[in-house]
């Protein structure tokens, strides 16, 4: 199985950039959700809600541009993700995908 370098290196970018971001209505609802889920920034490894953000736009462009299947980029996030379980990764992917994307019908588990 290959592994989708571009959630690695996101997911790398992530911890070393400093976004300046206002959240607005749907990051309120995406944040929201996560949290919902038990999904805090200490779970998804990040330091500020601005990277949670960031992190579901980077699922978005990756769900909308990947060859891979989502259950496969799913894999690929528990690698970088370890301490999640594969519930708490879908349910990451399936808010970034409801909130930053808007197209679930490609999500086998929604």
């Amino acid at each position: 199985m290959r592994v989708n370098t571009s959630i690695v290196v996101a997911l790398a970018a992530l911890l070393l950039s400093t976004p300046a971001a206002r959240a607005d209505d749907t990051d309120d609802n995406y944040l929201s959700s996560l949290d919902a889920f038990g999904l805090t920034p200490a779970a998804l490894n990040v330091p500020n809600a601005a990277r949670e953000i960031a992190l579901g736009h980077t699922i978005c462009i990756d769900f909308a541009t990947s060859s891979e299947s989502p259950d496969d980029m799913v894999t690929a996030m528990m690698r970088d993700l370890p301490n999640l379980t594969r519930y708490d990764v879908e349910n990451l992917v399936t808010t970034a995908v409801v909130d930053y994307c808007g197209d679930v019908r490609r999500l086998p588990w929604s």
